[in-house]
């Protein structure tokens, strides 16, 4: 689906011509309208969530997805409960010591998996030469150094993101307060495990 046709507009139209052609397409289409449909509601309904929201429009620019992806915010929002409810399952009385440190712990995992992506290519670039099919047939370890390469590449691309929601994450934390301050020495030796 092209979210601008089902729109009804061009790809350089503004977001207030995007939002009026919604208004308008919208009244046409209501299922309680002559001529209108559930189906034709629920497309609209689609395409303005594509091209109606600026970060996903830029994203659908960019890579033709329809981006209905959850935004940054979401994401963290999500991450910050995740290390809440790790708090409660492991019965910590200081929750957002113990979420801030999750969410530190997986954003430095993240942060290293992305200085390894970086290197990646180059160093398995110089392996791929090294073993040779004997008859003329595929080389099953070039395919595996080219998978591996494809690996670093998409790390390369999510990584980051990555990265920023679980900053947000932590941020949306530290908005938090927790009115016990205890069992961190327990929960930091549990970390430098």
């Amino acid at each position: 689906m092209n979210p601008y046709q089902e729109l009804g507009v061009g790809p350089r139209a503004s977001q207030t011509e995007i939002k009026a052609a919604y208004k308008r397409q919208a009244s046409e289409r209501h299922p309680d309208r002559d001529g209108g449909s559930d189906e034709a509601m629920s497309r609209l309904n689609v395409a303005y969530a594509i091209v109606g929201d600026p970060k996903r429009r830029a994203r659908y620019d960019r890579t033709g997805s329809e981006g209905l992806e959850r935004t940054v915010e979401e994401r963290a929002a999500d991450q910050a409960m995740s290390g809440f409810m790790d708090a409660i399952a492991h019965g910590h009385t200081d929750p957002v010591y113990h979420a801030r440190a999750f969410l530190r712990l997986a954003r430095d995992n993240a942060r290293a998996q992305l200085a390894s992506a970086r290197e990646a290519p180059a160093r398995l670039a110089t392996l791929r030469e090294r073993v040779r099919r004997k008859e003329n047939a595929a080389n099953l370890y070039r395919q595996v150094i080219d998978g591996q390469i494809e690996m670093a590449a998409r790390a390369l691309e999510t990584l980051p993101e990555t990265i920023e929601v679980l900053e947000r994450a932590i941020e949306i934390v530290n908005d938090h307060e927790a009115s016990v301050r205890a069992d961190r020495d327990r929960l930091e030796m549990l970390l430098r495990r």
